[in-house]
């Protein structure tokens, strides 16, 4: 059988960019976000949770909707 997985786990600098994909419709999941409260603001588990955007790239998504994204990113 075929797997794969359901997101890209991007690692970006400024975390405003989640925000800029969820005002263009796009979803983005978030991961462990007790890690926020639980962990020290300079903490890597803190780093992580904030810096890693999980992408959407399963099934669901067309080749156009992957461009759209793409675009945000590149902007």
């Amino acid at each position: 059988t075929n797997k794969s997985p359901m997101v890209y786990p991007l690692l970006i600098e400024d975390p405003s960019l989640r925000n800029e994909l969820i005002k263009n419709k796009i979803f983005v999941a978030t991961y462990w976000p007790d890690v926020i409260s639980r962990c020290a603001n300079d903490s890597l588990e803190s780093y992580f949770a904030n810096h890693i955007l999980p992408l959407p790239i399963d099934q669901r998504y067309s080749i156009e909707e992957m461009k759209k994204v793409a675009s945000i990113l590149l902007k």
